[in-house]
């Protein structure tokens, strides 16, 4: 893969858990898998892409909790002035080696405005889906 982010870094980014939350549901997104959950979601909510975007940790570097929700109101701001529905979501390490780093599920975005998106808040990638295809860890920056 060609992109400026370190293997270790890029390894762990692709073997997070991306949960999001439907009301009481909750959905795992899981890099390089297609999952009919997923399917169901996007189905249900009326898109065939979606693109989980967080503004904790720019860079992958550690900030706290207080640091971080300033930018992540900001994105929410974002994404709805964009129109956009979101779900809530977080990413979470398999291992429990990081804090979960609450992020957004923007329902029906395309993967370019993801990526400047995810870019514009210092993020080294986006998670993209779509329906019956593996989802896909993207370059950012």
């Amino acid at each position: 893969m060609n992109h400026p982010i370190p293997s270790s870094l890029w390894d762990a980014h692709a073997g997070t858990v991306f949960a999001v939350f439907d009301g009481r549901q909750e959905t795992a997104i899981t890099i390089g898998t297609s999952c009919s959950r997923v399917d169901r979601l996007l189905m249900i909510r009326g898109v065939h892409r979606a693109a989980f975007v967080t503004a904790w940790a720019p860079r992958s570097r550690p900030c706290s909790r207080v640091a971080n929700r300033r930018p992540h109101q900001r994105l929410r701001g974002i994404i709805g002035r964009r129109g956009r529905r979101r779900l809530p979501g977080e990413g979470r390490s398999p291992q429990a080696e990081r804090a979960s780093e609450p992020s957004l599920l923007i329902l029906g975005t395309p993967l370019r405005d993801a990526a400047i998106l995810g870019r514009s808040f210092g993020q080294n990638a986006v998670v993209f889906v779509e329906r019956g295809r593996p989802a896909r860890l993207v370059p950012s920056r």
